[in-house]
């Protein structure tokens, strides 16, 4: 990164310009692996969701067989 400002003298006059470097290879490493770990974190979450909606519909399958069959059986047996 480079910032130059003009340097002027005591009675106004441009005599040139201060310059500064700073070296940002470091910062530019720890952007660039921040997005890949959030990219890596939102692809996770994404599984995760799909997992969650699987197992949620597996577990309410049998539940749902269940109430099927008790709604059946107290059909069957109402006129008994």
């Amino acid at each position: 990164m480079v910032s130059s400002a003009p340097n002027y003298n005591v009675n106004g006059k441009l005599v040139g310009h201060i310059g500064i470097y700073l070296d940002i290879t470091q910062l530019k490493k720890l952007e660039k692996q921040k997005e890949q770990l959030l990219a890596s974190l939102e692809k996770q979450n994404e599984h995760l969701n799909e997992y969650a909606h699987i197992v949620s519909h597996d577990l309410k399958s049998p539940l749902r067989n269940i109430s099927a069959l008790l709604s059946w059986t107290k059909e069957d047996f109402e006129t008994n």
